[in-house]
């Protein structure tokens, strides 16, 4: 997060939205280049959140616009770590927003949980979770794709996932683009090209934080990042009550 602040403040303009009675004078002064999308009171007395675009952590200002914190802010008596509770629910927000028809969805037989996955098919543990994708299903977990090429938009995987997204059948197009980024078994899937979500879904990731693939995004907006054997992530879904 700092990274982030620091960068922007050698950007130019800012624009706000749905802003709260805090002072973002000197806010705006320092930290330009970045898109506020909401301010509003914290649970912590005095302080406010304040959410940019550009990454899913909040942001701590005192209501005078004089102090910023940064970082994990914790309620003691509770046990809650709150700035975690903002991201899941910033997260969870975004994640809502996408239509369900700019994903790639297998859907399990009996229904008991919904999973949003970043992928891309240059990347093994993502090639592995989906290779496994029958046993997700049989737990009852739904598997929702979004695209996430995180070498880039010139990369091999961008293409890979825009050919998918344009195809007239993307499950079984993702499963043939898999299966020959794995191991060259079959055929490549025919290049295709469309007005698709592609970049759409890799700027989203970025914004919300998506570091590698797969990035695994529970029903609540938490994040578990990396691939996770069904059986394991069944189990951590139910010990959050999902």
């Amino acid at each position: 997060m700092k990274k982030l602040l620091w960068v922007a403040m050698t950007a130019v303009g800012l624009s706000s939205t749905a802003v709260a009675d805090v002072n973002l004078k000197h806010f705006n002064d320092l930290i330009q280049g970045v898109t506020i999308e909401k301010t509003q009171p914290s649970e912590i007395e005095g302080l406010y959140e304040v959410f940019v675009k550009e990454t899913p952590y909040p942001i701590f200002i005192s209501k005078d616009g004089r102090y910023m914190l940064e970082g994990n802010a914790v309620d003691l008596v509770r046990g809650i770590n709150l700035s975690e509770t903002y991201i899941n629910s910033h997260i969870k927000e975004k994640i809502n927003q996408v239509n369900e028809k700019d994903m790639v969805i297998y859907k399990a037989p009996k229904e008991e949980q919904v999973i949003t996955v970043f992928t891309t098919t240059d990347c093994p543990f993502c090639r592995m979770l989906h290779s496994q994708l029958d046993e997700y299903l049989a737990e009852g977990i739904t598997v929702r794709y979004l695209a996430f090429p995180y070498r880039g938009l010139n990369s091999q995987g961008y293409e890979d996932m825009v050919s998918v997204w344009c195809s007239d059948n993307r499950n079984e197009s993702l499963n043939q683009a898999v299966t020959f980024a794995e191991a060259k078994k079959g055929q490549q899937i025919p290049a295709k090209s469309c007005n698709n979500p592609v970049a759409d879904q890799y700027k989203l990731a970025l914004e919300l934080g998506v570091q590698g693939t797969p990035a695994i995004i529970l029903e609540d907006g938490s994040m578990i990042p990396g691939y996770v054997p069904a059986k394991e992530l069944k189990k951590r879904i139910e010990m959050k009550g999902l």
